[in-house]
């Protein structure tokens, strides 16, 4: 299992293109290439999890009769009402 403080390194190749605009972007926001790349693919990766858990809740929801939760809106309401 790898900690949270322990790195793993490796190597990406990228268009000359590509890798001119990264320096350049990089330099602008003062962060060396290690620290861009590192907050895009983190990025990356939170959004690919929100829209797994989205897709997921998605399917829940499909089938309305068995996804409805409006018979426990009174009971909330009752203990909300009953707090204040």
């Amino acid at each position: 299992m790898v900690s949270k403080n322990e790195t793993q390194s490796f190597t990406v190749r990228l268009p000359a293109e590509l890798y001119a605009a990264s320096t350049a972007l990089a330099q602008e926001r003062q962060v060396s290439m290690n620290a861009l790349i590192q907050e895009r693919l983190s990025l990356l990766v939170r959004e690919e999890a929100q829209k797994s858990l989205y897709d997921a809740f998605s399917l829940v929801g499909e089938d309305e009769e068995e996804s409805s939760v409006a018979f426990a809106h009174e009971a909330q309401a009752e203990v909300i009402c009953r707090d204040e």
